[in-house]
């Protein structure tokens, strides 16, 4: 029987916890979802529980990644249900290692802490899920809490920060449903997290800026994924692109625009080979007196290179190369291994760009980003420590359709825009395009799967602490600090047997 009800309970609550993402968007879920998981997960031999936090992970991940097969499923034919459960398998591990960090936290920490302990080990487990060359950000506890009062924590201690409260105040009620006695606890617990978010409210950097100033433009072309490689793309995307560009300096609908923004790849050739097409698009640039930024391709050393070229007016363009490409898309991990593994064939072979390009369009130092990259904090911060100001994201999110997929893309974009204090310039082949403000809203946001061109304004960055520091002294400190709560649990311990 309580087999069953911990099955249930933990089965349930992971598929709870995923009604939080976009498009369900239910972010105060995470509540009652982090407490159930929680629960499944103490008060049982340690193996047990890194087996329900597997089991958990599993569920809500299968569930949270089950856009990614969208497009790319029909390439696998039978095979391709490997792009969702692939993931699910990936990422599912870190939900077996927080079960392990709560379930030795209850163990080992004083009483007190134990709350305290599950929240650093939980939030812990989701930054290293980040990390390393196929790391997956993707679905983080923090990303649906920016319209929450739980948000306001970004500024402060970035995506992690936030995890980490919303799961203090859920192991807080795990704690009173399992010790109903220890009232004064919980509600000292919810006292602290109230505090806490008040004082966060109170300084939050973003609740007044500058007014924004600098007009830009982003065109959304709309052209789906099947259709873009297909033959005769290539002049419906130059067409398209060129003519709802021309739109701007033709007719103009409030200020010229400085900055234009084209989505990812957009343009599907190898620009270095096309100097006549490079020279349409510099003449474009001259014609609307702003920078140009179009998503193509370049081959440098005989290496191809997902790119953005910015074209400013009477200057030879200036090169992004995207440095974290897409595992098991963009490259192939192990590929002296598995390169002879069925449909490795479909995988594109990019390299990875070597620099945190910052690149200056007006009076404004831009930090490029391509798609997979704006799901990374420590891409951004290396380009905020080169004095950018003003983040650029251009994606090919056609790929997903009008599934969750893009929505959390843009859900993700926004907490950086949050973290950091930047407005953001996003640019999304299908949707979601828009202008993200440095609270983290839209001031302008496109429908997805309609052409459309949204012009608007941007303006300057403002101080966070997060920005100053990053996310490496943060992750750092949580596991510190979750090694600290064990280690002064056991000398309580000890100190009560010998007393």
């Amino acid at each position: 029987m309580i087999f069953l009800l911990r099955l249930g309970v933990c089965g349930g609550c992971a598929a709870l916890l995923a009604q939080t993402l976009p498009k369900t968007d239910l972010p105060w879920l995470a509540l009652p979802a982090l407490a159930g998981l929680f629960w499944s997960w103490r008060q049982q031999p340690w193996p047990t529980a890194v087996g329900w936090g597997f089991f958990a992970g599993l569920v809500y991940f299968s569930l949270a990644f089950s856009w990614f097969g969208e497009t790319a499923a029909s390439l696998l034919g039978r095979f391709g249900s490997i792009t969702v459960l692939g993931p699910a398998l990936l990422a599912a591990p870190f939900f077996a290692l927080a079960a392990l960090a709560i379930n030795r936290a209850e163990r080992y920490a004083a009483a007190g802490c134990v709350a305290l302990a599950s929240a650093l080990g939980f939030s812990l487990c989701e930054a290293l899920r980040s990390l390393g060359p196929i790391g997956d950000p993707f679905a983080q506890v923090a990303y649906p809490q920016i319209t929450t009062p739980f948000g306001l924590v970004a500024p402060w201690f970035g995506t992690a920060g936030v995890s980490a409260m919303v799961a203090f105040v859920a192991a807080s009620f795990t704690d009173y449903f399992l010790f109903p006695t220890t009232t004064r606890r919980f509600v000292a617990s919810l006292a602290i997290s109230s505090v806490l978010l008040g004082a966060a409210w109170h300084v939050f950097p973003a609740r007044e800026y500058a007014a924004a100033h600098f007009p830009i433009a982003i065109i959304q072309g709309n052209i789906r994924q099947e259709l873009k490689w297909s033959k005769g793309a290539f002049d419906l995307a130059l067409n398209r692109y060129l003519g709802l560009s021309n739109t701007l300096v033709d007719l103009p609908n409030g200020p010229a625009p400085k900055l234009i923004v084209w989505p990812e790849t957009v343009i599907p050739t190898n620009l270095n080979d096309d100097p006549a097409l490079a020279k349409q698009f510099a003449h474009l640039a001259q014609r609307a007196d702003a920078t140009l930024v179009v998503g193509t391709l370049a081959e440098h050393n005989g290496t191809p290179y997902n790119t953005l070229w910015y074209f400013a007016p009477h200057q030879e363009p200036a090169i992004y190369r995207k440095r974290r490409l897409v595992p098991f898309a963009e490259w192939l991990p192990g590929e002296a291994w598995l390169d002879h593994l069925p449909f490795t064939n479909l995988i594109s072979h990019f390299g990875a760009g070597q620099e945190s390009s910052v690149i200056a369009v007006g009076q404004h130092q831009t930090a490029p980003l391509i798609c997979w990259e704006s799901d990374f904090p420590d891409l951004l911060h290396d380009q905020l420590m080169r004095k950018a100001d003003l983040a650029v994201v251009a994606t090919d999110d056609a790929w997903f359709g009008d599934t969750a997929g893009p929505y959390q893309h843009a859900q993700i974009a926004q907490m950086r825009a949050l973290e950091n204090g930047i407005w953001i310039v996003r640019a999304a082949a299908t949707g979601v395009s828009g202008i993200i403000a440095p609270d983290g809203s839209f001031t302008q946001r496109s429908v997805v799967n309609q052409i459309q061109v949204i012009q608007g304004l941007v303006g300057d960055r403002i101080p966070t602490v997060f920005a100053r520091l990053g996310p490496a002294p943060i992750t750092l400190s949580l596991a510190l600090g979750y090694l600290l709560t064990l280690f002064t649990g056991l000398l309580w311990r000890r100190n009560v047997r010998s007393s």
